[in-house]
């Protein structure tokens, strides 16, 4: 008697389980596979509509990725993925002697992280301190900055120290591309 009464109940979850089975295992999975590929057809159709406008600009997309190709490789020492910063010490140095200044100090700081969008950079400070008559110094300081790598000199002070002399003391930011 027992399990007439208990038979329509274990019936009735059943069928629950057997739905949330089906929902769980089946019907989630495969929406999630048809979401995917919905997202995925949208991002081909906005490159496949990327490059239909790319080829109406540019008659030899073949000329145009190989002039792409050769700013992407001057951009790139700009911004390195490494640091250098002996290659950017030795800019200090060449640039110092050419412009008959003393490099008095070279400090090279902690790595500090940026995140800017979606790309991730990383920059280091670089103190110097430098003397020499004021338009060397000028002259310098214009070199560095416009020099291969690029540099942002974010400090500066000048200080007179004789009739002739001046010491410079600046601080330059270098860049860099974090390794994603």
């Amino acid at each position: 008697m027992n399990i007439k009464k208990f038979f329509p109940a274990v019936i009735i979850f059943g069928g629950i389980f057997l739905i949330f089975a089906f929902m769980e295992f089946v019907f989630s999975p495969i929406q999630s596979k048809i979401l995917e590929m919905q997202t995925e057809t949208k991002h081909l159709q906005a490159v496949e509509k990327n490059l239909r406008e790319l080829q109406s600009r540019h008659e030899n997309l073949a000329e145009f990725a190989a002039v792409t190709e050769e700013n992407l490789i001057e951009l790139k020492k700009l911004l390195p993925e490494k640091f250098m910063q002996e290659q950017f010490a030795a800019e200090i140095y060449k640039s110092a002697e050419k412009n008959k200044l003393v490099v008095n100090s070279l400090q090279v700081g902690e790595l500090i992280p940026i995140e800017n969008n979606d790309k991730k950079f990383q920059k280091q400070s670089i103190k110097i301190k430098i003397s020499g008559n004021y338009i060397s110094i000028l002259n310098f300081l214009r070199e560095i900055e416009d020099g291969e790598r690029f540099a942002k000199l974010e400090n500066i002070s000048v200080e007179s120290s004789d009739k002739n002399t001046v010491i410079c003391n600046a601080e330059f930011f270098i860049y860099v591309l974090e390794n994603s």
